[in-house]
């Protein structure tokens, strides 16, 4: 998958990104975990029958200091089995 380049300047840049193109979009469940020593996030994406969540990008963040200073979002929904997390999530599951 080619890669999608971005770059926001600033909090209230990356901000109207996530309201305009992320937030609106169905319900997400967010898992914590991390990737090659950094912090990382599973994002599964809710069905639109409500009936469950499915696998769909692996978010890690760079640190430094006090501030997430990149964030590289893998679209590849067959890396979630490298960190052994299923591809789908019923409704009523907490993770």
């Amino acid at each position: 998958m080619p890669p999608f380049p971005a770059w926001f300047d600033g909090r209230g840049a990356v901000m109207a990104f996530l309201t305009s193109r992320v937030l609106p979009a169905n319900p997400r469940k967010v898992l914590s975990i991390g990737a090659n020593g950094q912090p990382a996030a599973a994002t599964y994406v809710g069905d639109s029958d409500g009936g469950g969540y499915r696998a769909h990008n692996i978010q890690v963040l760079t640190i430094s200091g006090d501030r997430i200073t990149r964030i590289d979002a893998f679209l590849e929904t067959d890396i979630f089995a490298l960190f052994e997390l299923p591809l789908t999530y019923p409704a009523t599951a907490s993770g």
